[in-house]
């Protein structure tokens, strides 16, 4: 794991699965070579307001998380996304802290890709606001949003497909499934699409509520107690966040980490 202290640029030329731990930062800017691939975990270890700059090469593809410890944390990321490159974007926050996070995708050429998977557990206040752009044609976005709510939560999502005239035969599609598990919380999901192009495809999916009781009553006739048929709910709703990865030993850590969190 490497250190980054104060504004910096990450410059990747190369391939490369890293790691970087944040401290006395207010800026960012990652970008790639074409024809590489990256996959980068981002800690935010303190609190802090970042803005993140991120801008993909022809062909080239990042993989990136970010992974929020502390207690109070604005983020915002712009990523600018060219031909045939590939930006898989994680937000995972499951910790207490209280989060703003904007998320804004530009797709600018043909082929550009991206995917937004965001994990959270809240008991504070958390904020998203994530939207893809689809500048040009036969560009694709997917954005998948998970969220546990517990007690005192105040969750608040905003997640926007926009496809421009001129982007024909572009996809965008997006998926929200929010978990409560408490009467004292407020939980929000606004998806919104807006479409200036006939050639296109795009839905939004959304879901709210508490657990299933039928799954939960499967689960305990299996014999599990009402305690672990909850956790194992509760990370099936959560483990979508390992797929930001395609390296295993990436993706095994954030599974285990997930399984940690909700007690497994």
């Amino acid at each position: 794991m490497e250190q980054l202290v104060g504004n910096s640029v990450l410059h990747l030329d190369t391939s490369k699965v890293e790691t970087y731990e944040l401290h006395d930062m207010q800026e960012l800017v990652i970008t790639t070579t074409a024809n590489t691939a990256n996959e980068l975990v981002i800690k935010l270890v303190e609190d802090m307001d970042l803005h993140c700059k991120i801008q993909l090469a022809n062909h080239s593809q990042l993989h990136i998380l970010f992974d929020n410890g502390a207690k109070h944390t604005k983020l915002q990321i712009e990523a600018d996304v060219q031909l045939a490159a590939t930006i898989k974007i994680g937000m995972y926050e499951l910790s207490d802290s209280e989060v703003q996070e904007k998320v804004l995708v530009n797709l600018l050429a043909e082929d550009a890709t991206a995917k937004i998977v965001s994990t959270s557990i809240s008991t504070t206040k958390k904020a998203f606001d994530i939207e893809c752009i689809h500048h040009a044609p036969n560009t694709n976005s997917d954005m998948n949003n998970f969220e546990i709510s517990d007690a005192k939560a105040n969750y608040d999502l905003r997640a926007c497909g926009t496809i421009k005239k001129g982007a024909f035969g572009s996809k965008s599609h997006q998926m929200s499934r929010i978990l409560t598990t408490s009467d004292d919380q407020v939980s929000k999901a606004t998806p919104v699409l807006l479409i200036d192009e006939n050639d296109v495809m795009a839905s939004h999916a959304n879901s709210m509520g508490k657990m299933d009781e039928q799954h939960l009553y499967y689960l305990t006739s299996r014999g599990m107690d009402e305690k672990q048929a909850k956790e194992l709910l509760t990370l099936s709703y959560l483990l979508p966040i390992s797929e930001v990865f395609d390296n295993e030993d990436m993706r095994s850590e954030y599974i285990n980490k997930v399984r940690s969190r909700v007690g497994l």
